[in-house]
């Protein structure tokens, strides 16, 4: 706690400088500086430090649930790490790369699957159906396959990948596929 203070207050000092040029620029003072100039420098200077103190926390939050995505032996807490990064907003190249991962290979599928939607928040419905695809290719899991079938039917004008449709395929005539999931790989493939 006393580096934490100490790290701030020299944070708040040397951006309350910055303010203080950053207001002596855009409001010129002459020879004394007004208490209301000085509330302006303060209120800006804390404005900025608050900002910077809640960005460092994100960062520290972000990497704190790639770890626990990581290193954690129970689904739960893998799942509580995904949907941290997903209510977090943006995520960076290492969230991303952790979320891929465990979309693909993580033992419980709704571990998989959150990763997924997480992962497709926010991109471009191309992009978001090219995803689906990629996902969809690389799952064995009938739950999640039906799951990413549905999103790939949901789109009208959809351009297949041929290794999406070679999946589909082999679903299809997979003797030992379970009958919903055959199904549901009919449906998409009449789409086409």
């Amino acid at each position: 706690p006393v580096t934490v203070q100490k790290e701030t207050e020299v944070m708040e000092k040397s951006t309350q400088r910055e303010a203080s040029v950053k207001v002596e620029k855009e409001k010129p003072i002459r020879t004394i500086q007004t208490t209301i100039a000085n509330q302006e420098i303060n209120r800006v200077a804390k404005t900025e430090v608050q900002k910077a103190v809640k960005d460092k926390n994100l960062k520290e939050k972000k990497q704190d649930y790639i770890e626990m995505l990581q290193d954690s032996i129970r689904s739960s807490t893998r799942l509580a790490a995904v949907l941290g990064l997903q209510k977090q907003g943006s995520l960076n190249e290492d969230a991303t790369q952790a979320l891929e991962k465990i979309a693909v290979s993580d033992e419980s599928s709704n571990v998989r699957m959150a990763a997924i939607e997480t992962l497709l928040d926010g991109m471009t419905p191309e992009a978001r159906q090219q995803k689906i695809q990629d996902f969809f290719v690389a799952q064995n899991d009938p739950t999640l396959q039906v799951e990413l079938m549905q999103m790939i039917g949901q789109r009208d004008e959809l351009e297949m990948k041929n290794s999406t449709k070679d999946k589909l395929n082999a679903i299809v005539e997979d003797p030992f596929t379970l009958k919903f999931v055959k199904e549901q790989a009919y449906a998409v493939l009449l789409q086409q």
